[in-house]
């Protein structure tokens, strides 16, 4: 995968274009979007590129659109992974479904050539909106928002989905919801 502006140094993502999404070079002295390709300036940012998350909403919002892994967005939306959908054991298949789809859904995305305009998509239509029903405690709400992203991105990607066998694994609850392996045949 080419370089790209997003993962340098010298765009500076806190000093944005009036003019859509682009970003102040500090080296070319214009404004970059960060899925332009890089130039002879390019100085990697270690903590901007990254090979891929396992979890896709962490690619879409740090990998391409250049968020902190700490915004409030991803706060937001782990708080609720962890104090209310793994509390109830009827979202345990939702979270299973994450673990197991995420990864393929990420690894799709980050090497989609077109995933900034598609990541603004998905964070305008689908991932603030979710954030924000969870604030309010519209909690199913943001339930069927998830499952409707979910959908598009497996429909765009030709993700099929897999069947479930939990007679099978051993659930590790503290990674439920993480898109990280969590389960083992017993």
């Amino acid at each position: 995968m080419a370089t790209k502006c997003g993962t340098c140094l010298n765009l500076n993502l806190k000093e944005k274009s009036s003019y859509g999404d682009k970003y102040w070079c500090t080296e070319r002295h214009n404004y970059f979007e960060p899925t332009d390709y890089s130039c002879s300036y390019y100085n990697e940012d270690p903590n901007r590129v990254k090979k891929g998350n396992d979890c896709y909403i962490t690619t879409i919002i740090c990998d391409v659109l250049g968020y902190d892994d700490n915004c409030e967005l991803l706060n937001t939306l782990r708080n609720f992974r962890d104090n209310y959908l793994k509390i109830h054991k009827e979202y345990y298949d939702l979270l299973l479904e994450y673990d197991i789809m995420g990864p393929k859904i990420s690894h799709a995305i980050y090497n989609d050539e077109n995933n900034y305009p598609l990541a603004l998509i998905i964070f305008k239509a689908y991932l603030a909106p979710c954030a924000n029903y969870i604030k309010d405690g519209h909690f199913e709400d943001a339930i069927n928002i998830y499952i409707n992203m979910v959908h598009h991105l497996m429909n765009r990607y030709d993700i099929t989905p897999i069947k479930i066998d939990k007679s099978t694994m051993t659930i590790n609850m503290d990674l439920l919801g993480k898109a990280r392996t969590l389960h083992n045949p017993i």
